[in-house]
């Protein structure tokens, strides 16, 4: 996906795996890298990382609940985005079609997820936020490839998509904050 995304797109698209297929056999792995990693760099140093003092952190919580949550909050991230994607590709003319639309947004964001090792120093965030950049050029080809997206319209569906996204995710980490459960 990182260095052939069209022949990618292209397999993905031939022979597409089911949603909980996608979930189990590839998110959840993938999203699980970040998420211990930004534990292991917490835990080594800490939150004073960003202000250049590196020292050991004294967490509050549970290392195991900080990584649970940061692992369902990117699911729910690629969640939201293939609900932006499956509600908005009728504007396109696209028939909407939840499988596919969830292939886009795991997929696409495998740079974010490889890119989450680096977080075992959490000053390197910034190297997650590059990779944001990579993930989006996947998300503009896998619409296309996946959802039939016009070329002309892919950008414009990949960027409302991502607006949409972030308010659902936004409201959905709001809702389980508000329960406690965050």
């Amino acid at each position: 996906m990182i260095t052939s995304p069209a022949r990618e797109w292209a397999a993905i698209a031939a022979a597409p795996p089911t949603a909980a297929g996608i979930l189990f056999c590839y998110a959840l792995p993938l999203a699980a890298i970040p998420a211990v990693a930004w534990e292991i760099g917490l835990a080594a140093f800490g939150l004073a990382a960003f202000d250049g003092e590196l020292q050991p952190a004294r967490l509050d919580r549970s290392p195991l609940i900080g990584a649970a949550t940061t692992l369902l909050g990117s699911i729910v991230c690629v969640a939201s985005l293939a609900l932006a994607l499956f509600a908005i590709v009728p504007v396109y003319d696209v028939r909407r079609n939840w499988t596919r639309a969830w292939a886009v947004a795991a997929y696409g964001a495998t740079p974010i997820w490889l890119a989450g090792a680096l977080l075992v120093q959490p000053v390197l965030i910034l190297a997650v936020l590059v990779a944001t950049m990579h993930a989006s050029f996947l998300w503009f080809l896998g619409v296309q490839a996946l959802l039939q997206v016009p070329a002309r319209a892919a950008a414009e569906c990949v960027a409302i998509a991502l607006l949409i996204g972030t308010v659902l995710t936004m409201l959905a980490g709001g809702f389980l904050s508000a329960a406690g459960m965050l």
